[in-house]
């Protein structure tokens, strides 16, 4: 379904772009990228989702400030790249998570003793991240990866609505409506 579709894209692009910016952001904490980052995150959480979908529904419309893309302000099936503003937003909005998480878990490693050791050794910085630190921290948010997934799905319920992308979320209310128990299950389920 669309809806997968969309989720799968989202949780992809959200920790392509989320892993490399916390792990930047945890290189050189309280650096320029660090402040920069954490400022992102500060503003990211402080925009209710409901009112960035609204926003940028308007900024990517065709007679809005991106109306140079040939986006159409709703989804339609015959032009698939319709789809982008959904998901960027979808994506804008999950990427804090990733970051926050990334950084604090790689920070928290920096001061590991093996860590120490490393630098007594004589390795380089970069590898000491990318072989030591980044193995480490990057279990506990592998774990994190269904949650991301379910909140992709959560949030694509407000995207459907919103882009009027015929998915999960107008299957469930029409379940609702008419009450039909296998479809309600099976989505609650999901």
């Amino acid at each position: 379904s669309i809806s997968m579709v969309v989720t799968l894209i989202t949780v992809f692009f959200t920790y392509l772009i989320g892993y490399p910016f916390g792990i930047a952001m945890a290189k050189k904490p309280g650096g320029i990228v660090d402040k920069v980052g954490n400022v992102f995150v500060v503003l990211n959480y402080a925009i209710p989702a409901l009112v960035f979908y609204l926003l940028m529904q308007q900024v990517f419309a065709s007679n809005g400030f991106l109306g140079f893309l040939g986006l159409d302000r709703f989804y339609t099936k015959e032009n698939p790249l319709s789809l982008i503003p959904p998901i960027a937003c979808m994506v804008f909005l999950s990427i804090p998570g990733v970051i926050i998480w990334l950084r604090r878990f790689m920070v928290d490693e920096l001061s590991s003793d093996y860590v120490k050791f490393a630098r007594s050794k004589g390795l380089s910085e970069n590898r000491i991240m990318y072989t030591h630190v980044l193995r480490n921290a990057i279990v506990p948010l592998v774990r994190n990866i269904p949650a991301t997934f379910v909140g992709a799905i959560i949030g694509s319920y407000f995207v459907e609505a919103i882009w009027k992308i015929p998915g999960t979320g107008a299957l469930l209310i029409n379940g609702l409506q008419k009450i039909d128990v296998p479809v309600i299950q099976g989505l609650t389920v999901i």
